[in-house]
């Protein structure tokens, strides 16, 4: 366990990312146990596929990665997610197989029109081919064929 999440009594108190950062986030790896997780062992048995967090908390999951909590989905959260996506494009390794996704919390029923307004966003980056949907298992297949 990472020494940031040692103490933690109970997974809320520690509902974080890892990695922390960006960059470290979008390529996935292979741990050889739970003990060292984050390291990479290409004889892992496992592929690490990180998340970076929740479409709907976007904002103050970018402003505070510590504490995501509750939050409804906006403009902002939308706007958080265009600029997460974009750091993500910058931080890419040509070479590797670099993954981004988000995920919807579960809660309140999302507001359509914002999901429009999100894919909307997003859509310039798909057309310029920077950006391919993908399912996790396509991710994972992709990422399997490199190794």
């Amino acid at each position: 366990r990472p020494a940031e999440y040692a103490d933690c009594a109970n997974p809320i108190a520690c509902h974080g990312y890892e990695p922390s950062t960006l960059p470290e986030r979008i390529q996935p790896w292979r741990p050889t146990s739970s003990g060292d997780w984050t390291t990479h062992d290409p004889d892992g048995a496992v592929a690490i596929m990180p998340s970076s967090g929740g479409l709907n908390c976007g904002a103050n999951e970018r402003e505070n990665m510590e504490e995501p909590g509750s939050c409804p989905f906006d403009q902002s959260d939308i706007d958080a997610s265009v600029a997460d996506l974009e750091d993500a494009l910058a931080a890419a390794t040509p070479d590797r197989v670099n993954t981004y996704y988000v995920v919807i919390s579960l809660g309140a029923p999302l507001d359509l029109q914002l999901m429009g307004s999100w894919l909307d966003a997003i859509q310039p980056l798909v057309d310029s081919g920077q950006v391919r949907w993908a399912t996790l298992p396509h991710m994972y297949d992709a990422f399997a064929a490199t190794e």
